[in-house]
């Protein structure tokens, strides 16, 4: 298999005045380099009577380094203290100097959801999310359900409500670990991937399938039907599904309907097959080993590659999956094949010798992966990831003595995959990194009485 090389971006430090939009001279060798060069915000210097309570508008225009802008950004302003400021009411009499930070998407946008997925429905202009519904504790209190929700906007996913449209079985198949349900639409009709238990073994992990019977009505339980588990060519299991098996997504390309999921009869790797787009849950051909854990960052505590997401652009397929066990280990890899080759061919595919995305990448996230991929409303491709936080990683919250396979700490957090010039995505352009060195200030001043 080839390799790509790993990609890094590096964030200059620069100096942001509010209201204003001027930037220190860069030197020649950051000039390829992507980051904000300034952020023109909303808000203003104030002055306000004691008790008087303005709210903060909290957002901002962006500029960055290779011209573009993002309209809408959240800032979030906080006092000399560190402690988040949303009005004027929160502070006392004085003088106030506030620090805004730059927020794409105020994550996580949604705690406790593992394995999250979003799909824009291009007929009714709704974002639709689903994930592993939570555990609280062992397979007997989680990984129970499906449930949707759905948003005018990415953000609004954040408060949106929770439809359980469909609950796994009281016991025997379908009855335990629901995990990692996907919503696509295949043709003209929609369909829902997960894993389930496919006998009275718990751990007996295999991709089933809902089919929609009423788009119109996606988060009603009474649109959806059951389709049964996932089958081979032949109408069987071997070779395919006759393992633990999981992950299952979809992509269309060239009139094919592929598929990718993780298969472990050994260790736990990528196969691709086609499938019958009729028949959204039966191959059509024998699958391909699409990756395997092989590199020392797959194989950390457990040989993984799981939970692939399929990504298009620039004339190339890529595939980005997550390795290793799910503690912060946990990162993901990526997979490129050129939109013209013969994708069942596994020397069409290159691999990243290196992570694209991983702890590392963060201050305070920890184990990100099991990703999918989106766009904005402007077009801008956003990945979709779970990831632990700071204080589930220090052992303080609640679950610390929980295993963690059942702890509900994985949350929801969205981010803008940015391009590097030949078109490969870039996953680990966080923006903390993109907004480095920005210093974004308000001044409040609360009049005495």
């Amino acid at each position: 298999m080839k390799h790509i090389g790993k990609l890094i971006l590096i964030a200059v430090s620069l100096t942001c005045c509010q209201g204003c939009g001027m930037i220190p001279e860069k030197a020649p060798e950051e000039e390829e380099r992507f980051h904000a060069l300034s952020v023109i915000t909303e808000d203003r210097d104030m002055t306000v009577a004691k008790g008087q309570d303005v709210e903060f508008k909290g957002t901002a225009k962006v500029v960055f380094s290779d011209g573009s802008t993002k309209d809408g950004v959240e800032i979030k302003w906080f006092d000399e203290a560190g402690n988040r400021i949303r009005s004027t009411g929160e502070l006392l009499p004085g003088t106030h100097k506030l620090n805004g930070q730059v927020s794409f998407f105020d994550n996580p946008v949604i705690a406790q959801r593992a394995d999250p997925y979003v799909v824009f429905n291009e007929d009714d202009g709704y974002y639709y999310f689903t994930s592993s519904w939570p555990a609280y504790g062992d397979a007997e209190h989680g990984y129970d359900r499906i449930a949707l929700r759905k948003s005018r906007t990415l953000k609004g996913l954040s408060e949106a409500e929770d439809h359980v449209i469909w609950h796994a079985h009281d016991s025997g198949a379908q009855s335990r670990h629901i995990w990692a349900p996907e919503m696509h639409k295949i043709g003209d009709r929609w369909v829902i991937y997960y894993a389930a238990n496919s006998d009275d073994g718990i751990w007996s992990i295999r991709p089933w399938v809902l089919q929609c019977t009423d788009e119109k009505n996606l988060t009603d339980p009474a649109s959806w039907e059951e389709k049964g588990r996932f089958v081979n060519k032949d109408g069987g299991y071997d070779g395919a599904f006759d393992a633990f098996s999981l992950d299952m997504t979809t992509f269309a390309h060239k009139g094919e309907q592929y598929v990718i999921w993780a298969y472990k009869p050994d260790v736990s790797k990528l196969l691709m097959a086609k499938a019958d787009p009729e028949r959204p849950w039966r191959l059509i051909s024998d699958p391909v080993v699409l990756s395997s854990p092989e590199y020392p960052w797959e194989r950390v505590h457990e040989k993984v590659n799981e939970g692939p997401a399929v990504l298009k652009h620039g004339g190339r397929i890529y595939v980005a999956y997550s390795a290793s066990a799910t503690g912060p280990e946990y990162c993901v890899g990526l997979l490129s094949a050129d939109e013209g080759a013969e994708l069942m061919d596994e020397s069409s595919w290159s691999k990243s010798p290196t992570p694209v995305l991983q702890s590392s990448d963060f201050t305070d996230q920890y184990g990100p992966g099991h990703n999918s991929f989106t766009t904005d409303r402007d077009g801008d491709t956003v990945i979709v990831y779970h990831s632990r936080d700071q204080k589930c990683y220090d052992d303080q919250c609640e679950w610390a003595d929980a295993d963690p396979l059942y702890d509900p700490c994985r949350n929801a957090n969205f981010a803008y995959v940015r391009y590097a010039k030949d078109g490969t995505p870039i996953l680990n352009s966080t923006e903390e990194k993109e907004t480095a060195g920005l210093h974004i200030r308000l001044k409040v001043t609360v009049l005495p009485d």
